[in-house]
């Protein structure tokens, strides 16, 4: 039940419900008090009177009303009704409290107590309907704040959902947990490795709303601190950043606050002359050979793309070898056509099928161990550049080696990326590939220029040499 404490101002009914409420208050002031049912002290006309023992608060039309009713004396209830209502109107309290902008609103929060509840309770209106919530407290003055803060956002035309300022951040991860095992991103364990080491530990108990740019700029760097480079600490914010846009597209939060994100050194300079990777590719063992030179001709990806590749994807009559939608990072097909020596590593790899079948042993994998699809890679790699006297190189580098081979080749950079399967161009700013035929391209364009500059300045000066000889 209603306590009749009314708050100032809340959200909008209509404009004839605020002419309605304004005429039957001042309509009942003018009677005077010995015909008016209800006394000076009674609360607003919609509430019963106090149950609590304190003086319930009247809201703003009836208080207007009630000032402007004082000063009407004797004048007539019709009459005295349209001047209050017309001198409400144009008040600027009216104005900023009621108007609200190009409709009138007319306030009905309200603020009581549930039975059975301690606590202070609030009720508005938002799009028509109306929403109850508890304050959490037992003050009267924490539950006008909330109030006040709820008829405000619906004012200013923001959305409210009392729900999203109980949500910690802990939920929001498990929304990117969820999301990553939906979508089966292979990535899910390197994921639960950051929320859990680095991410939770941070904001896990904060609750989301007041998560700011300052909460994540210490978190930065602290990270920094620890010695974590910036690529790392970039991982961990674009984490972050995903649970709040799951949350937001889940309808539990309206915003998100601004991402600092750091610079990263992306020239990467993990390539292979021919010569150093004949070198690496004689220290592997013979049924790996045939993956590295696959990889340095397609630059395809080792572990996800040519390991599991099985023979329904190789077409020797058509000369192509692909990818179906799905198997590829980004989900999307991808055909490369034989070069000769693909050719020759495809058909070499067919042999040893053949050889397989008439043991009576059947693989689909193109690239085996015996019947057996290879799992690992990197580890025989590491020894074998080891054995050839080529440190510090990654089988990615057979990637990039492969991005640059076909820029080198005069290959246009939109053909080698659907090629290599990469979706924008920044593999070649990441990658730092440029032509070196472009460049003397340009060299040779600026000679032209800086010659034909110098022809045009030596001919205009000839008459003028003429003329003082």
């Amino acid at each position: 039940m209603r306590t009749g404490f009314d708050s100032d101002y809340a959200h909008a009914a209509t404009t004839a419900q605020a002419d309605s409420h304004a005429r039957r208050t001042a309509t009942r002031l003018a009677r005077g008090p010995g015909q008016d049912q209800r006394t000076p002290e009674a609360p607003c006309c919609h509430h019963s009177p106090g149950r609590t023992g304190n003086a319930p608060a009247r809201c703003l039309v009836h208080e207007r009303a009630r000032a402007l009713g004082s000063k009407a004396g004797s004048v007539p209830g019709r009459v005295v009704q349209e001047e209050q209502l017309e001198a409400m109107k144009k008040s600027s309290e009216w104005n900023e409290r009621i108007r609200g902008g190009r409709n009138w609103r007319c306030f009905m929060g309200s603020i009581y107590r549930r039975k059975g509840s301690p606590f202070y309770w609030i009720s508005y209106y938002q799009d028509g309907l109306q929403k109850r919530e508890s304050s959490g407290s037992e003050k009267v003055t924490k539950a006008k704040e909330l109030l006040r803060k709820r008829e405000g956002a619906i004012a200013d035309g923001k959305p409210v959902n009392p729900k999203s300022e109980k949500i910690r951040f802990s939920d929001l991860a498990a929304l990117v947990v969820d999301d990553y095992t939906i979508n089966q991103y292979k990535s899910l364990e390197i994921i639960k490795a950051r929320l859990k080491n680095h991410i939770i530990p941070a904001f896990g108990h904060r609750k989301a709303t007041t998560i700011t740019t300052a909460d994540l700029t210490g978190y930065v760097i602290e990270r920094q601190a620890g010695g974590v480079s910036n690529a790392n600490v970039n991982r961990e914010l674009s984490v972050i950043r995903r649970a709040f846009t799951l949350a937001i597209k889940a309808g539990l939060l309206f915003h998100k606050p601004y991402f600092p994100m750091l610079r990263e050194d992306n020239a990467r300079q993990g390539f292979f002359e021919l010569e150093q990777f004949e070198k690496v590719v004689s220290k592997l063992r013979k049924p790996l050979q045939p993956v590295a030179r696959f990889a340095y001709i397609t630059g395809w990806r080792i572990a996800s793309e040519i390991l599991p590749l099985e023979w329904r994807q190789v077409d020797f009559r058509a000369g192509t070898v692909r990818l179906f939608p799905g198997m590829t990072k980004n989900r999307k097909g991808r055909v490369f056509p034989f070069t000769r020596d693909l050719r020759a590593v495809l058909e070499g790899q067919w042999i040893e099928a053949v050889r397989l079948k008439a043991k009576g042993m059947t693989c689909p994998y193109v690239f085996n161990r015996k019947g057996k699809v290879i799992r690992d890679f990197r580890a025989a790699w590491r020894k074998a550049c080891e054995k050839a006297g080529v440190f510090g190189r990654i089988p990615h580098d057979l990637r990039r080696t492969a991005v640059r081979n076909l820029v080198r080749a005069g290959v246009p950079e939109r053909v080698a990326m659907q090629l290599t399967g990469h979706l924008t161009r920044s593999v070649f700013e990441r990658y730092n590939i440029v032509s070196e035929g472009d460049l003397l391209t340009a060299a040779r364009m600026l000679d032209r220029f800086t010659h034909a500059t110098s022809t045009n300045a030596s001919t205009n000066l000839q008459p003028v040499l003429k003329t003082s000889a």
